[in-house]
């Protein structure tokens, strides 16, 4: 049976996407980023997270990991459609998550519009901005879209944005498990990326829990600014 037009085009994207030349440039070019999560999200739900088995353990682990206290503000990179936000809701006073889709984040909002102390805008972690400092950010899922140039960059913005003794959450698949698609082929995983968050100033492993195939970290601020790698 041949492909629909449409499954012709998603693997003419995905394979296009990931040619050597082409990978880089839109790493380096945000708004084609932008528009490739954008055309990832046209149909609800592109990554089966309300019908993965799988992901419904994993946004039970990080409740298990992240629930030894309450947090105040909560930050949430990478909210994509709302799914993980439901696990952190009961943690939080408030919650805002950020996401580089406008899909996602229109489907986020209609989601959770019966919750006032939620709020998702449409940003980039890269370029991200707010006066506000929150107890706890959460990147689950979301640094290994990056380069290590921009691993770095996001970690120094993150640790800005933590409040004295707030605590980042990173989750992230091992490369030797990653998907082979566009965007999706991840160059880093949690063997890359977690060393480099243990460099950033003013930040302190509190725990690490490894599985098969992802780890679940989390660091807390000192209470100094912070956000500098340390070689």
């Amino acid at each position: 049976m041949s492909a629909s037009p449409v499954g012709f085009l998603r693997a003419l994207t995905h394979r296009v996407t990931n040619l050597p030349f082409v990978r880089p440039m839109i790493e380096r070019n945000r708004w084609l980023v932008a528009a490739y999560f954008n055309y990832r999200y046209l149909r609800p739900d592109p990554y089966a997270y309300d019908t993965s088995a799988s992901e419904r353990l994993r946004r039970e682990r990080v409740t298990a990991f992240l629930n030894d206290r309450q947090y105040a503000g909560i930050l949430e990179v990478g909210c994509g459609e709302g799914h993980m936000t439901g696990v952190l809701l009961p943690l939080g006073r408030t919650l805002t998550g950020i996401d580089i889709s406008t899909r996602a984040v229109r489907r986020a909002r209609d989601r959770y519009r019966q919750h006032p102390h939620v709020t998702f805008l449409v940003a980039d972690v890269l370029t991200f901005s707010s006066p506000r400092r929150f107890d706890l950010i959460t990147c689950s899922e979301t640094l290994y879209y990056l380069n290590l140039a921009q691993i770095e960059q996001a970690a120094r913005i993150l640790a800005g944005h933590l409040a004295p003794g707030g605590r980042l959450l990173s989750v992230n698949i091992f490369a030797s498990t990653e998907a082979s698609q566009g965007l999706e082929l991840k160059a880093t995983g949690a063997g890359t990326i977690h060393p480099l968050l243990r460099k950033v100033s003013g930040l302190q492993v509190v725990r690490t829990e490894t599985f098969p195939d992802y780890e679940m970290m989390l660091l807390q601020k000192d209470g100094g600014s912070g956000g500098e790698l340390q070689d």
